[in-house]
């Protein structure tokens, strides 16, 4: 199963983009970071394609491209990085006890994508207690943020 190479350098590029645009910290609302690699690698396994492979195989190619260039760019988040494409996997696993509508399904995993993160990083690596209105914030700005990637990118049909 191989991946068409404009889809391939695209995928690199746009997971290279959010890295920027994450490490710059440019789509900060407030202090609450909206977390592109949970949009990004949920958007590559819910968006239809013709083979589910090639969503695997595309998934795992971001989660490469972030793992590469978040170890470059800060060495710091690559244990965040894998944390969250565990997360990513287990979100995507309950899909079986959704709806069925592969973008309803898609914002409840960005939901529930978030909430298992934060509680999961502050638990394994420490931080302070989660507040529950900045926490509700970046659940809402993170479902605007992934709706938005997914007109974009569906609309355009690019991905």
């Amino acid at each position: 199963m191989t991946l068409g190479m404009p889809r391939f350098i695209f995928v690199i590029f746009l997971a290279g983009i959010f890295t920027l645009l994450i490490s710059f910290r440019t789509l900060d609302l407030f202090g609450i970071a909206p977390n592109l690699f949970l949009i990004f690698g949920l958007f590559l396994l819910y968006a239809p394609t013709e083979r589910r492979a090639d969503a695997w195989s595309t998934f795992t190619l971001a989660l490469i491209t972030f793992l590469s260039l978040s170890f470059i760019h800060m060495g710091f988040w690559t244990h965040y990085v894998i944390l969250l494409a565990m997360v990513m996997l287990i979100t995507y696993a309950l899909r079986m006890f959704l709806t069925g509508y592969i973008f309803i399904d898609y914002l409840i995993s960005i939901s529930l994508g978030t909430i298992f993160f934060n509680i999961a990083s502050s638990a394994l690596f420490g931080g302070g207690p989660i507040l529950q209105t900045i926490f509700l914030v970046e659940v809402i700005y993170n479902l605007a943020l992934g709706a938005l990637l997914w007109a974009i990118l569906r609309g355009l049909k690019i991905l």
